[in-house]
């Protein structure tokens, strides 16, 4: 209204009629340029679950086995993973936290609520797995393959049997999960086994041992099909670090 009073003062008809046209061409680029940007922002975020969507569809493989793209590429870094852990390579790491952030989404989308929740455990303990093996211990002393002691070995089991009873508690009252025991014991297990071998300790290899044989039969349940097989390969890379681990570790 002010706007128009002080144009209707200063300005003859005509130009009050120019005055209009062309505050309301103003106007009308204005909304033009905001609903641009609006279905930008729509169109992007349409394009983002369309690459997602992609990432999660069916890829057929041999012998009628189907996966997703998104859970090959998972199972590729995570045998790379395992591979240069066997070797002692510290790059192992990082390799496993790509592969644990792909996974939460593939184990997301499973309704496997706890393997998704341990996946970023992983990638904590894989950064502080990744420190210990570069700079040591608090001394900047290298870490060496070394052994539970008995206490230890008793420590170590009473946790991964806290874990499951917290975590099949959570499970079960908390998500809509379907195994929440076998869920559980797993996830637990499976984090005992990172501490263990973020610190070079060589009961790792037989806690990913038994972890292992189970999650087969698990993401055969849940059909993850190259998971399934991907754990398979985990076990006989476990018994090959457990060997190779062995060498640099005698009794």
């Amino acid at each position: 209204m002010l706007i128009w009073l002080l144009i209707s003062a200063i300005m003859t008809p005509i130009s009050r009629i120019s005055a209009l046209l062309l505050i309301d061409a103003l106007f009308y680029q204005a909304i033009k340029l905001s609903s641009n940007q609006v279905s930008n922002q729509v169109s992007n975020q349409v394009n983002s679950q369309n690459k997602i969507c992609r990432m999660n569809q069916s890829l057929p493989l041999l012998f009628g086995l189907v996966t997703t793209p998104l859970e090959l590429i998972s199972f590729i870094l995570s045998i790379i993973t395992v591979v240069l852990n066997i070797r002692q390579l510290h790059w192992a790491w990082l390799f496993s936290i790509l592969s644990s952030g792909l996974y939460a989404v593939v184990f997301l989308d499973a309704r496997l609520y706890g393997d998704m929740g341990l996946q970023f455990v992983f990638i904590l303990t894989s950064i502080w797995g990744w420190h210990l093996w570069l700079w040591g211990d608090r001394d900047h002393n290298s870490l060496r393959v070394s052994r539970l002691t008995k206490k230890s070995v008793m420590s170590s089991v009473l946790a991964w049997l806290a874990g499951f009873a917290l975590l099949a508690w959570f499970l079960k009252t908390y998500t809509d999960t379907d195994v929440p025991n076998a869920d559980a014991f797993l996830t637990a297990g499976s984090l005992l086994g990172q501490v263990l071998l973020s610190r070079k300790k060589m009961e790792n290899w037989l806690v990913w041992i038994i972890v292992d044989v189970l999650y087969v039969w698990l993401y055969l349940y849940k059909g993850l099909m190259l998971t399934a097989g991907l754990y398979a390969v985990f076990v006989a890379l476990a018994i090959i670090g457990w060997r190779a681990w062995s060498k640099s570790c005698p009794r």
